[in-house]
């Protein structure tokens, strides 16, 4: 079979017109969302933005301590039994209205006993971090099942057209002179909800009859899987996430706003893996052949490995200009830690692919341990990186914290195949 012909019979794969229908539909989300970026980003200025990123990546975090790992072990669930979408969905309503409750008391509860905390939140904004949680919460959990069940195109467009609803709000504000941090989260938790609403309405249309009566065999099955993604999925989130709090305490604000602008950026680039691993978990949970999911595993990995060190190789050479265009001279000094961090997540994006077979293989214990020392390594490394080199600092403890995982996670994945 020549090369045109195989790539040809390649592109009819379903699954590779759902990551191709994906990637379009999440590079177009892009294109239209980096307007409202940059224009918060601009009209926030450095310490405005280092805020506002502090409370969505604390939005974030709780998001991730209150799933247990639901929304992936949902799709794991529902791609093997579709009959059982209307016990998991009424399962998921369940565990999101007690466990976003029980998380947003313990935060707030922190805040009152301990209000002078390296001085994060100010000006009431403890609300939005609540009703953040219970939107990304949501979010996240009514997307995973209509994945499960093969409504990817229908989400896609739902996303797309709350990027659409955003582009226009923050648009509105940016000509009227409005744009504060306050207006900022309360649009980014307007596309939250508008996501969960169309994703939830979209659910209930799959569903013949939802009968509301909590499935507890099934909940203990879902979390019994999901608990093992929870650890994961939270230490590598923390992996991801926790330097903007520690750069928060060493550096400040200001600090924080150009990091987290490159990190933004970066997040873009690692759209691409974050769009294969999403496809990939319910393909190979569905493939009954274990040579067959691994002859699959192992062609997602090459192309996404071209892919991404094709776009980290453009990144490289255009950041600067980007940076310039999109959020103004102000922000230079994210350009230098833009590209300290390519290597990063080009090591993470590939994981991330591998991570997938293991997942869809049950995820073995040792891959929770991997994150676990990940996790412990980034934060040493951030520790005492960040007061000596700054921003940078953090963006090489990244480097070395994704590198580490990749190869522990690629250890692991050898000794899982089936030849």
């Amino acid at each position: 079979m020549n090369i045109k012909s195989q790539i040809g019979k390649t592109l009819r794969l379903p699954f590779v017109k759902n990551v191709i229908h994906t990637i379009g539909s999440k590079w177009i989300t892009i294109a239209i969302g980096i307007i409202p970026v940059m224009l918060i980003t601009r009209g926030l200025g450095p310490v405005g933005k280092g805020e506002y990123s502090l409370i969505i990546s604390t939005i974030g975090v709780l998001m991730q301590l209150s799933t247990f790992g639901l929304h992936t072990s949902n799709t794991y669930h529902v791609s093997k039994d579709r009959s059982s979408l209307d016990a998991l969905f009424t399962n998921s309503v369940f565990w999101i209205a007690v466990t976003a409750t029980l998380t947003s008391l313990g935060f707030f509860l922190f805040n009152l006993l301990y209000p002078g905390e390296i001085n994060m939140f100010k000006g009431g904004y403890i609300g939005f971090i609540v009703i953040g949680t219970f939107g990304s919460l949501s979010n996240i959990i009514s997307q995973n099942l209509n994945i499960g069940i093969n409504n990817i195109k229908q989400v896609n467009v739902y996303t797309i057209g709350a990027k659409v609803l955003t582009l226009v709000l923050v648009l509105s504000l940016y000509f009227s002179k409005n744009i504060t941090v306050r207006y900022a989260l309360i649009i980014a938790l307007l596309e939250f909800f508008v996501i969960t609403f169309l994703c939830g309405r979209l659910l209930m249309r799959s569903i013949e009859k939802i009968t509301w009566t909590i499935d507890k065999e099934l909940l203990r099955k879902t979390i019994s899987y999901g608990l093992k993604v929870y650890i994961i999925s939270l230490m590598a989130f923390l992996v991801v996430r926790s330097d903007i709090y520690i750069v928060k305490y060493f550096l400040g604000n200001e600090a924080v706003g150009y990091y987290s602008t490159s990190v933004q950026l970066i997040d873009q680039l690692n759209m691409l893996a974050v769009v294969v691993a999403t496809l990939l978990l319910p393909k190979l949970t569905s493939t009954e052949d274990l040579k067959e999911r691994h002859r699959l595993s192992k062609r997602s990995f090459k192309y996404l490995a071209i892919l991404m060190f094709t776009m980290c190789t453009i990144g490289f050479f255009f950041s600067d200009f980007a940076i310039k265009l999109l959020f103004g001279v102000e922000f230079m000094p994210a350009s230098i830690t833009f590209k300290v961090l390519l290597p990063a997540i080009f090591f993470l994006a590939l994981e991330t692919s591998l991570a997938q077979y293991l997942a869809a293989n049950g995820l073995p214990k040792s891959l929770i341990w991997a994150w676990i020392a990940t996790f412990i390594i980034n934060l040493i490394l951030n520790v005492l990186f960040i007061p000596i080199y700054g921003t940078v600092g953090a963006a090489y403890a990244s480097v070395i914290s994704y590198f580490s995982i990749f190869v522990f996670v690629y250890i692991i994945y050898r000794r899982g195949i089936v030849e």
